[in-house]
């Protein structure tokens, strides 16, 4: 049975002024189960989130779509929502691509306040299905092309081990370059 991931890297504030150790919440529901999940962490982790929540999928209830709630976390404010997003599961092919993207955070209407929040930040994340008998996660996240297992023997194990590294960092130089972060007070 497959499963959905949901990988949150990072999350940029719009126009809010934070302490660091203020409390966010996150909140993914799935639907149509509406099954919720919660993660909680202080502000200055915001930006290296990288926080990944699982769901089943189920041929009888396939999920259609995530909607993601971001919170701050306050006794007196009610805990008012600083951005919301969905995403439409519907499109993601259970052959386990992985979709990386930067949405824009939507605004909602707090009732506690009459007050429309116009910049809410950005998200970068991840989502794609793990399905079983397909190649484990980390290797699809490295890899371009097809697979092959690399022939090590001891006379070629550190030239191997310095070439992964190097393709390792190189990954990950390129994912962090099409990161952007706008910040607006």
């Amino acid at each position: 049975m497959p499963k959905l991931y949901l990988n949150i890297i990072s999350l940029s504030h719009g126009h809010y002024k934070f302490d660091d150790l203020d409390k966010i919440r996150v909140n993914v529901t799935s639907y149509p189960m509406r099954e919720k999940q919660e993660y909680f962490l202080v502000w200055k982790d915001t930006l290296r989130m990288n926080h990944k929540w699982v769901f089943e999928y189920t041929e009888n209830y396939p999920i259609t779509k995530l909607l993601i709630t971001i919170r701050r976390k306050s006794f007196f404010d009610n805990d008012p929502i600083l951005g919301t997003f969905e995403i439409d599961c519907q499109n993601i092919p259970l052959s386990g691509a992985i979709h990386d993207m930067i949405v824009d955070l939507k605004s909602r209407h707090n009732s506690s306040t009459d007050s429309i929040l116009m910049n809410c930040g950005q998200v970068r994340y991840q989502v794609y299905y793990d399905t079983p008998g397909a190649f484990p996660v980390m290797d699809r996240l490295h890899t371009k092309g097809h697979m092959r297992k690399p022939n090590i023997s001891p006379g070629n194990i550190e030239k191997f081990s310095n070439k992964y590294h190097q393709r390792a960092d190189n990954d990950i130089s390129n994912i962090l370059g099409n990161v952007r972060f706008v910040d607006q007070f």
